[in-house]
């Protein structure tokens, strides 16, 4: 374990369907590594695509995005965040070959104050549930540590109050 916060997701449960399909999803990260996360927010949604998107709300080097739960975590202990469909996606087109895809971000701290992010990237299909994406350049961890990135995050918590 790495004595820092390490936010991966670890999970995921549908918690409303349409046509059979998830409209909203649970998603669960755990704090894999050895100190607490003072703040953590994770915004997402699910995408019906032909290949994996990146959520508008999860920019590495942005400021945080406002009306998402900004909460601390201990290492060891899970997170759980609902994540609806993202406004103009169809469902139906799933039934047409395209992939539903759960994506999203963690952003948070450490007591050292330095900010973290980790993408997070899963498909869901009847048959399988849950799965990692398989692209390369997803489910990754980045240390942002600017002070720039530090008062923007904390703007967004007094902001969430």
């Amino acid at each position: 374990m790495i004595n820092r916060p390490v936010m991966m997701e670890n999970g995921a449960d549908v918690v409303e369907t349409k046509s059979d399909e998830p409209s909203k999803v649970r998603i669960r990260l755990f704090n894999f590594g050895k100190s607490v996360a003072p703040m953590l927010m994770a915004p997402g949604h699910i995408f019906v695509r032909n290949q994996a998107p990146f959520d508008a709300s999860c920019n590495e080097h942005g400021s945080w995005p406002t009306g998402y739960t900004i909460t601390g975590l201990a290492p060891g202990a899970p997170f759980f965040q609902e994540w609806p469909l993202a406004a103009g996606e169809n469902l139906a087109e799933a039934k047409q070959g395209k992939s539903i895809y759960v994506v999203g971000c963690a952003y948070y701290t450490a007591l050292d104050k330095k900010v973290y992010f980790s993408d997070i990237c899963m498909t869901w299909n009847s048959h399988d549930g849950f799965q990692v994406c398989r692209e390369g350049n997803r489910n990754y961890v980045h240390r942002e540590g600017s002070a720039k990135i530090l008062a923007l995050c904390e703007r967004c918590r007094l902001a969430s109050r």
